[in-house]
């Protein structure tokens, strides 16, 4: 067979969802033989020698982007290379390694990851990702004094912390040493979203630390993983024309016909632009009072996730008091074991529209929400921009079509990652953005949950954050011991300031933005500028 009568026999078997590659040199399906039809079969049988050597030719270098990458590019073309989807994190490493060990063993992962070393490019055919094989990592270096903290480092990386990727010309993965004389325990990693996700960040640096320790157990498994990311790209193509997809899609159309935006009353006016400028407020609650909230969950037979979603609930009904409520829930949509270890941005966000009635006592709720999540799981494959189309929702420069807030929960401590004799400890570094208003990361720790609030800091105080932090907090505790308590008469610590919230929201809708926001502009511009004049009233004042 020559090369056009294996490209139309490629293409033949792809648009009937019949999906070839190798692995180690093997033909492989991806499809079970049993339901694939005998005659391609046959032909597959018959061309098996052209196939694989056609194949180890044309290993892929280039192809589409995949869902969540398509959004991730049109963000940053529409916003000129933003931070807001920058993966920054500070890895503690438990022995000190040269610069030299550590260049070594990020060549070798940019050699077994195509996805590392790809870089978007907009051509006449559309958006594709190719994969330029010299590109190569410079590991940077930062020396500091042997007594700094992590907070003192993190000073030092601001601009790192600053990088914008250019996504048609740059690596879009950076490390830094940080130590004295070559050599460290700190390690600076950031990556551009496009090619990660957060499964992915522990995917690398597990290979990393395997890398380095010569560790034979997981340096095979990766070195001989069959997959990359453009093999899922592909698979998801032939995905989204099954009759399993066209279902999943038609849950979502059900479940969100007829749903409003939800959005929370802010401090201040939203602006025609969306903006990513962001800030983040901690807090964490002990084990002692986490265990007890457990207790509630299995009285009511439901895992901390859907009980600590439906807090959630709770806490934006109360401040929106809005009974219609959709929370963006982030998924790893990995569900396919093959392309479980391999590094790329596979995840996807679940538009979770729940109905939450001030009525309702919480363990009501619960129920409702374990519902909701359980139907939202079975029908996660389908990818947020088929939805958005599907419901025809218009997509506007000031905030998502779908949804403003975001609940992430990560169920297992993936704070330190451990090889052989090496472990590295990851802390997650903010970057001042925010992707959207308002989300609510929760992560296990050995002290408890962390509690992490992120948001634009253009929409909401500083202040009223922090009471919103405090109030969830005390949620957890109060609902935890009282599940039969109803929505609306749960105490809420700070609902005064819940209702200033609402107070404003309705003064945004009277008075005109530019007016309202005026004390705010000026504090911004102070920031900015301090020299410059203020405004003007008979005399000028400045800053």
């Amino acid at each position: 067979m020559d090369n056009v009568a294996i490209k139309t026999l490629l293409a033949e078997l792809d648009a009937q969802g019949i999906y070839v590659y190798l692995q180690d040199g093997r033909l492989k399906l991806r499809s079970k033989l049993t339901t694939v039809p005998a005659p391609e079969l046959a032909k597959i049988k018959a061309s098996k020698d052209e196939l694989i050597a056609y194949m180890q030719r044309h290993h892929q270098q280039q192809g589409d982007l995949s869902s969540a990458q398509q959004r991730i590019w049109f963000i940053d073309q529409y916003e000129q290379q933003s931070t807001a989807y920058n993966m920054c994190g500070l890895l503690q490493l438990s022995d000190s390694l040269t610069i030299n060990e550590l260049q070594q063993a990020f060549d070798t992962l940019l050699a077994r990851h195509q996805i590392l070393t790809t870089q978007f490019f907009n051509t006449e055919q559309g958006v594709v990702q190719r994969v330029n094989s010299q590109l190569r990592l410079a590991l940077n270096t930062l020396d500091i004094a042997g007594h700094e903290i992590p907070t003192q480092i993190v000073e030092k990386l601001h601009d790192e912390l600053s990088y914008r990727f250019d996504l048609e010309n740059d690596l879009l993965i950076r490390a830094t040493l940080i130590g004295h004389s070559g050599a460290g325990k700190w390690l600076y990693i950031a990556m551009h979203h496009i090619i990660a996700d957060g499964w992915s960040v522990r995917l690398l640096v597990q290979e990393l630390l395997a890398i380095l320790t010569n560790n034979n157990t997981v340096n095979n498994a990766a070195a001989c993983k069959p997959l990359q990311y453009l093999d899922y790209v592909h698979w998801q193509g032939q995905f989204k024309q099954s009759a399993i997809y066209q279902q999943q899609l038609s849950y979502w159309q059900q479940a969100l016909t007829g749903m409003e935006l939800f959005e929370l009353p802010t401090s201040y006016p939203r602006d025609k632009q969306k903006t990513y400028q962001g800030k983040s407020q901690h807090s964490v609650i002990d084990t002692r009072l986490v265990t007890e909230f457990d207790s509630c969950c299995q009285q009511l037979t439901v895992t901390r996730f859907v009980g600590l979603l439906s807090v959630f609930y709770v806490l934006l009904q109360r401040y929106s008091q809005k009974q219609d409520i959709t929370v963006a829930v982030p998924v790893l949509n990995r569900e396919q074991p093959e392309f479980e270890n391999v590094i790329g941005c596979f995840i996807n966000t679940l538009p979770m529209r729940q109905m939450v009635s001030p009525q309702s006592s919480f363990a009501q709720l619960i129920a409702q929400t374990k519902v909701l999540v359980a139907q939202g799981l079975a029908n996660q494959s389908v990818a947020v921009e088929d939805i958005i189309e599907t419901l025809g929702l218009a997509k506007s420069s000031a905030h998502s079509a779908l949804f403003q807030i975001l609940f992430n929960y990560n169920g297992v401590d993936t704070g330190t990652v451990e090889v052989a004799t090496l472990s590295a400890k990851l802390l997650p570094l903010d970057n001042g953005t925010a992707k959207f208003d308002l989300t609510l990361n929760v992560s296990e720790s050995e002290q408890g949950l962390e509690i992490s609030f992120d948001y634009c800091s253009a929409l909401f105080d500083d202040h009223v954050i922090q009471q919103m932090s405090n109030d969830f907090n005390q949620l957890v505790i109060s609902l935890g011991n009282n599940a039969a308590q109803t929505i609306a008469t749960v105490e809420l610590p700070s609902a005064r300031y819940a209702s200033q919230l609402l107070g404003r929201k309705k003064a945004h809708e009277k008075v005109s933005s530019d007016v309202l926001a005026l004390p705010v502009q000026v504090i911004k511009q102070a920031e900015l500028s301090a020299e410059k004049i203020t405004c003007i009233e008979n005399n000028y004042l400045n800053h």
